[in-house]
């Protein structure tokens, strides 16, 4: 799949397996494999696993997760393992053991089930093995090129026999030049080539590019001088459709591309990422892509791809929502694991005395791919419904047959008929792991459900805090006695936002998410006193590093009050920005009062 770069070696591309190494006078040559016949074979095997990829269709070559999984284990492992099962060590640098550590298993690429007899890191002291082939599985960073060209220096024994580099992204021509610039190298250089596959899938229909610096950097927080701020976000630009093309060639997808008109952060992403996709296709001619055309394999038409902006919907990432996978992660974010190279999100804690680990990211796990987008009220039901369902399958009554004549010690409750017997040994463990899955979730689903009754001590504070968002950005309020929905004017929604910051049970995270709504949905015609007010109305005062994230709106967009220019744009811009937006505000208002007084969940 990835494009391959052949260098101009000093050793012919002959079958000779020695090399005259000039430093050593009176010592052994270095052993390198035959070249010719090693290419062969790893082009054979790669040609077969693309030939395998294009006789599927998008269904049968199944989620992101599942092809990137597929294309490290067999562009990586399979690919060089040698003809008679020979082995290689594999050398990695930070990112590559990301990618590999958190979608492959140990299991998976070891010797002797696959074909990787050492991991070893490409910044650590290492022992020489002259005699045996390595694959140097790395970012094309100057850094890692020098790593490499160090393992080859022309005193002592060489690190490995034969070499090939696989890289992970594009190698730019310096980095090309800097490996031909190493003599003894290129004597052990068998192929170079890069894989385009810095993704980490989290889900079947989600993937990360693992920059968690992202947004300051698309945004211009947080770079040390306006003098290099064009630079780095340029750089930035380009290692996000570096890696949006990774996405789409493991994808063997063209797609087209839809942008807002007049952004420019969405134009130079799509200029950049068209550029490197066009440059791709014209160097890679065996590379298929769905298309609707009989000339790319003739699967269906060809994807959209939406490249939209976070300042299209700043709200959104602030409201508490009561999905159960949205609760999920907002009540319990300080339990679930986060951190670079992050491929699942892992909840972890202990709850009445018992650990729980969950993977929220688990298509294995029925019950979170099937109600993780059920309100947490409906959820008892859903978990209850589901259980007895399962309670009537041979399955379930199997494992209860089996547990309770142990239980009995022995009795006659086990299963006796040959076929249950099989039955039962072949679903047992699967049939367990669905049970503790939804003990699991039982546990949680009822925390979240006492969070959301009584929060801090308080009755169904969550549910004020809630409300009080929804007023902010819908402009709708509820009466409490009749359960009506109606508009309500901006000077009460200032007068409730006071009196709920006001309020000392509310948690300062809590706080700041209503004083970033309140600015984002008016700040543009909000006066400096209207501003002040708000500050002040904060019982007890928010912490300093809380507000200091709301000057930061300016980044997005967003002006603070009707003298600042959101950005950078001045006074007219503001008010232009607050003009459009209040003429957006209005059809939410609207549409939101139509869906309220439809709401069955008050």
């Amino acid at each position: 799949m990835g494009c391959r770069h052949s260098l101009t070696l000093t050793t012919e591309d002959s079958d000779a397996v020695t090399t005259p190494n000039p430093s050593h006078r009176g010592t052994e040559p270095d052993y390198v494999p035959a070249r010719k016949p090693t290419r062969a074979h790893i082009a054979a095997l790669r040609e077969g696993f693309a030939d395998t990829e294009k006789a599927m269709d998008r269904a049968e070559l199944g989620s992101l997760k599942t092809i990137q999984r597929r294309r490290l284990l067999n562009e990586i492992v399979h690919a060089y393992t040698g003809p008679n099962g020979e082995g290689f060590a594999l050398v990695l640098d930070r990112l590559g053991t990301y990618l590999i550590s958190t979608q492959l298993n140990m299991g998976d690429i070891m010797f002797p089930t696959a074909g990787v007899c050492l991991v070893e890191n490409l910044f650590k002291k290492r022992q020489p093995n002259p005699y045996m082939s390595a694959v140097y599985f790395v970012q094309p960073t100057a850094n890692n090129f020098r790593a490499i060209i160090r393992d080859f220096q022309e005193k002592g024994p060489a690190m490995y026999a034969g070499v090939h580099i696989l890289l992970t992204s594009t190698v730019p021509p310096a980095g090309l030049e800097l490996l031909k610039s190493a003599p003894r190298l290129r004597r052990h250089l068998l192929s170079v080539n890069e894989l385009h596959c810095e993704l980490f899938p989290m889900e079947d229909c989600l993937c990360s590019f693992g920059v968690p610096e992202s947004l300051n950097l698309t945004f211009g927080e947080g770079i040390a001088s306006d003098r290099n701020k064009s630079r780095v976000q340029a750089d930035h630009y380009e290692l996000v459709a570096s890696r949006l093309l990774g996405a789409c060639i493991s994808l063997h997808e063209v797609p087209h591309v839809r942008i807002a008109s007049g952004n420019a952060r969405c134009r130079r992403i799509y200029d950049v990422f068209a550029q490197k996709l066009t440059a791709f296709v014209q160097e890679n001619p065996a590379w298929w892509f769905h298309s609707s055309g009989d000339a790319h394999n003739g699967i269906g038409q060809r994807a959209t791809l939406l490249i939209v902006d976070r300042c299209d919907d700043l709200a959104a990432p602030l409201v508490h929502e009561f999905s159960y996978q949205a609760m999920l992660h907002d009540t319990l974010e300080k339990d679930i694991k986060a951190g670079l190279g992050q491929t699942t999100f892992e909840y972890s804690a202990v709850c009445r005395g018992e650990h729980i680990d969950m993977s929220l990211s688990n298509s294995a796990d029925e019950i979170w791919s099937r109600y993780r987008h059920t309100h947490v009220v409906g959820l008892a039901e859903a978990l209850s419904k589901w259980y007895k369902w399962f309670a009537q399958t041979e399955e379930f009554q199997l494992l209860e047959q089996m547990k309770g004549s142990a239980g009995a010690g022995g009795g006659g409750g086990r299963p006796t008929k040959t076929r249950q017997l099989m039955k039962l040994l072949r679903t047992k463990d699967t049939t367990g792991k669905r049970l503790k899955f939804y003990k699991q979730h039982q546990t949680v689903a009822q925390l979240l459900f006492n969070d959301l009754r009584s929060r801090n001590g308080v009755d169904e504070l969550l549910l004020d805090i809630s409300e009080l968002e929804a007023e902010i950005i819908t402009g709708v309020e509820v009466v409490s006695d009749s359960g009506t929905a109606r508009e309500i004017s901006e000077s009460k929604i200032l007068t409730n936002l006071c009196a709920g910051l006001s309020r000392p049970e509310f948690q300062p995270s809590d706080k700041l998410r209503l004083v970033l709504l309140w600015f984002i949905t008016f700040g543009g015609t909000t006066s400096q006193a209207k501003a002040q007010q708000i500050f002040d109305s904060c019982d007890p005062e928010l912490p300093i590093f809380m507000t200091q994230t709301i000057p930061r709106l300016a980044w997005l967009g967003v002006a603070i009050n009707n003298n600042s220019g959101g950005g950078g744009g001045g006074g007219r811009k503001a008010k232009e920005n607050a003009k459009r937006r209040a003429v957006a505000r209005k059809r939410v208002h609207v549409e939101a009062l139509k869906r309220e007084k439809t709401n069955t969940l008050r």
